[in-house]
């Protein structure tokens, strides 16, 4: 069983640098493959190390980036960096889907319920203020 942070992180698997862990559940582990890659959504296998699949493009949410499992193992549900909205990527391929449409607020987090039928989250707004200090004794 694996720590919070990973027992994968920081090892190299085939060619693969694994960075830090992005979210687990019941198929594996999702990681980012190394701090400075190129971001994209990787699977990888825990058994061999080999690439299960990757998402090219992906764009996690700044701070704790929520990934989640669908319940048959068939999807991931993430928030993007624009984090108003959860979106679905199947596995077995295709164009990431979104599935809820916010206009406003960002997603703080959000889980799967146990029948994987509805999403508990938390939305709200990020206040982020910037001061200039001069002349400070």
């Amino acid at each position: 069983m694996s720590d919070a942070s990973g027992y994968l992180s920081g090892t190299t698997l085939g060619r693969y640098r694994v960075g830090t862990l992005l979210g687990r559940g019941g198929m594996g582990e999702v990681y980012r493959e190394s701090p400075g890659a190129p971001l994209s959504l990787g699977i990888l296998s825990l058994a061999d190390g080999k690439m299960v699949k990757l998402f090219p493009g992906y764009a996690p949410g700044t701070g704790g980036a929520t990934l989640v499992w669908a319940r048959d193992n068939s999807a991931i549900f993430y928030t993007t960096s624009e984090r108003s909205n959860i979106w679905k990527q199947r596995l077995d391929g295709g164009a990431p889907e979104k599935v809820t449409d916010f206009a406003d607020l960002v997603i703080v987090r959000f889980a799967l319920s146990p029948d994987g039928k509805t999403f508990i989250l938390s939305r709200g707004s990020l206040n982020r203020d910037a001061f200039l200090l001069t002349n400070f004794r």
